[in-house]
């Protein structure tokens, strides 16, 4: 199984900075047939699909920019033992040269 969070609702300036609606998912990447919007076709599609909300919750966040943000995000990604992050919400470790 695999998890995501999606920011549902950012409130600016909140009593304790800004607030994030966070969404926390599991899904799993899967085929499925899918119509073409554009040719009407119906074709397989692998993609990472959702299947269950796992949580929802408000974090507080004042003074940071959006890749602070996403990086809190990432780790409490991280503390699910039970699945992995998608890929573009893994943590990466930091390159050495």
């Amino acid at each position: 199984m695999l998890t995501d969070y999606k920011i549902s609702r950012i409130i600016r300036g909140g009593e304790n900075g800004d607030e994030y609606l966070v969404r926390f998912y599991e899904g799993e990447i899967t085929t499925k047939d899918e119509m073409d919007n554009n040719t009407k076709n119906t074709q397989p599609v692998t993609r990472y699909r959702r299947t269950m909300l796992l949580r929802e919750e408000t974090i507080s966040i004042s003074n940071k920019g959006d890749n602070e943000i996403f990086s809190i995000l990432k780790n409490e990604l991280s503390k699910d033992k039970k699945r992995d992050s998608i890929y573009v919400q893994k943590i990466t470790p930091p390159v050495t040269k």
